[in-house]
């Protein structure tokens, strides 16, 4: 059977041969009868025919795939004829690359030449021209070592130190220790660069290799800075195992390991959450220390779990003990800001479960205050889902956004406050923004709107204020035609003790000007105290023989102050105390004036420690017997308050 399939098979194999060939036959003889017959010598074409056949090789080309663009042949034999051929950026240096490729040593070094002493634009700034000696030295370092490096060193100082990265790394991806000797004879300044060229090269070498290397080059720092981010990385591994050895050695959780406890602290929290903190916190002795390891800590716990970070962190309200009653929290605006991100609605109604209200109050106001920093508009739209008695808060931080670039606006979520407190707290910041642009929109603003009226004196005051430091004659003539206030005393008084702390000669050309009574006296004491903050110190007990008896008391008790204020601030503003404490007190002319200032500045070295035991001792002799008590219990109650440091940008 298999014999029989098998010639069959052979028959058919056969007949659909000699069927395929007969059809290939026919079908090349109607071809060669119908098509016509061409020139008998195809290669010779005529001058007349040039351009057909190029249209017709040019129509014969497929058309390009979309999105890809035609080939750009880049000219150009120096870099005056690229930058006259082509603007952008990417033709420049892309017709750049062309030429330094296809250029000699001879056409190499006359272009690196003209780079030096061609006149760039204003636009092609110095990064601009390096890239340009970048590219060319790369290529020259490959053709001549001597050469290019000669021209390095013909640049000053600072391009030195620009191109040195690159023409090392580049030198050194080919001959490394003929770079290594060129970058060894550099200047300091240029080295540090040079090697860090070579060194980022050779990364990847082993450790005892990439050692050896960057101790010929001096740069062990380098090494180490690998060891370390490995260490790093090991450590974040398995962050307890790795705080379990570290913590072994109590000389290791130090200010000196930072980044290490840092870097654990981070990983441990992300892998098992914040109550690790509890385990860290308690083997470090440092209480700076320690308050740094929490901070940072509850920064990743905020990003990882912004709960849990807050309920944390509340172990640490002050409860409304801090300084002057305030509640207090070291920790808790960086974790809110951190919540606010993702979710502030439900930062804040955490927050309003707080049962303590002043620790409420002060955390309200830091979610109010990064939500309004990323999104105010949000913000003030959600004010009507706020319970009623925290709506007022969210309307200052809102208007204290809007002030600077939509006054209209603030104004408008002015109207709605309810609070006068809080009314004050905003008008505060629309005074000192708005009187900025447009003073007198401002102060019309501030006499006629209603809803200024239970504050009107104080945003008045406020805003010329503002107004007295940009044009100070202005402010006091306005303030001379406003009615005294409940108090007796005239808005130019305030006006005064503004320009008093920075432009006290204009304050003291204006002064005779003032409305008599309360309003003189009140100006005096500014200038006065704005004198002795700048160190005038015999310029401001003169001025005070001027008043009248009765008011000299307070005058010099003033004056004193800010003489001693102006002491421990000499440091920050630049002014020299005109004469030390003693000093002062011996040219009060009032020997009352003089206790009270003894008394102000013992209560101050509370504060500061500026004064010896024996310096004390001294100043308490100018104290009467009525005022040491008043001292004695003023000192009691400082050692009892708690002192809080206060951190940086509310951190």
């Amino acid at each position: 059977m298999n014999a029989n399939a098998t010639s069959n098979r052979s028959v058919r194999d056969l007949i659909v041969f000699l069927f395929g060939a007969g059809l290939t036959a026919v079908l090349l003889v109607i071809l060669y009868y119908t098509l016509p017959l061409g020139d008998a010598n195809p290669t010779v074409v005529s001058e007349d025919d040039t351009s057909t056949i190029a249209e017709n090789v040019e129509d014969s080309r497929p058309y390009p795939s979309q999105g890809s663009q035609p080939t750009v042949i880049y000219d150009g034999d120096s870099l005056a004829d690229i930058f006259t051929n082509y603007s952008t950026t990417f033709d420049v240096f892309a017709a750049l690359y062309s030429l330094v490729s296809r250029s000699d040593e001879e056409q190499l070094v006359d272009l690196f030449d003209e780079s030096v002493t061609y006149e760039y634009s204003e636009l092609q700034e110095d990064w601009f021209q390096d890239s340009i000696r970048r590219t060319i030295l790369s290529r020259l370092i490959h053709v001549n070592e001597e050469v290019a490096s000669s021209l390095f060193l013909d640049l000053e100082s600072n391009r030195q130190s620009a191109l040195s990265y690159s023409l090392a790394r580049e030198w050194a991806s080919f001959d490394l220790d003929r770079a290594v000797d060129f970058v060894t004879s550099l200047a300091d300044n240029v080295q540090f660069s040079a090697n860090r060229g070579i060194l980022d090269l050779n990364q990847t070498l082993p450790i005892d290799e990439l050692r050896t290397l960057a101790n010929r080059l001096g740069d062990t720092s380098y090494v180490q800075d690998i060891v370390d981010q490995n260490l790093l990385e090991e450590e974040a591994e398995n962050p307890a195992e790795a705080w379990a050895n570290l913590a072994a050695d109590p000389n290791m959780l130090t200010e000196e390991h930072r980044s290490r406890i840092n870097n654990i602290v981070r990983a441990w929290i992300q892998e098992e959450g914040v109550d690790v903190l509890d385990t860290v916190t308690g083997a470090i002795k440092d209480e700076d220390f320690k308050e740094s390891i929490i901070r940072n800590g509850l920064r990743t716990a905020a990003e990882e779990n912004p709960e849990a970070a807050f309920d944390y962190a509340l172990q640490f309200e002050s409860g409304g003990g801090g300084l002057f009653g305030m509640s207090f929290n070291p920790y808790m605006y960086s974790i809110l800001s951190e919540w606010v991100k993702e979710s502030p609605m439900d930062a804040l109604n955490k927050v309003l479960a707080v049962e303590s209200p002043s620790q409420r109050n002060q955390l309200v106001d830091d979610v109010f205050r990064p939500w309004a920093r990323s999104d105010v508009q949000t913000m003030i739209d959600s004010i009507p889902q706020f319970p009623s008695e925290i709506q007022d808060a969210a309307r200052v931080i809102g208007i204290s956004h809007l002030s600077d670039n939509s006054i209209d606006d603030a104004l408008s979520l002015f109207d709605d406050i309810e609070s006068d407190a809080k009314k004050g707290q905003a008008a505060m910041n629309i005074a000192f923004s708005w009187t900025e642009k447009d003073p007198e929109a401002a102060l019309n603003w501030a006499q006629t709107n209603p809803n200024t009226e239970s504050i009107r004196t104080q945003v008045t005051s406020t805003m010329l204020t503002a107004l007295a430091s940009k044009d100070a004659q202005r402010a006091f003539d306005v303030a001379l035609e406003l009615p005294l206030n409940e108090d007796g005393v005239g808005l130019e008084a305030n006006v005064i003790a503004a320009l008093a702390y920075t432009n006290v000669d204009k304050a003291l050309e204006l002064l005779p000007k003032v409305r008599t009574g309360e309003t003189q006296t009140t100006a005096y004491m500014g200038v006065g105290g704005g004198l002795a903050m700048q160190g005038r110190t015999t310029e401001a007990i003169e001025l005070g023989k001027e008043l009248p008896e009765d008011d000299q008391l307070n005058y010099y008790t003033a004056v004193g102050a800010m003489t001693l204020s102006g002491s421990m601030l000499s440091g920050l503003t630049g002014s020299e105390p005109e004469k030390d404490v003693f000093e002062t007190l011996d040219s009060i002319p009032l020997e009352a004036a003089r206790s009270k200032v003894a008394v102000q500045a013992i209560m101050m070295d509370q504060l500061s420690d500026s004064y010896s035991d024996e310096e004390i001792a001294s100043l308490k002799e100018y104290v009467s017997e009525e005022d040491m008590e008043e001292l004695e219990k003023g000192l009691e109650q400082m050692e009892s308050m708690p002192m809080p440091s206060i951190p940086f940008l509310g951190l």
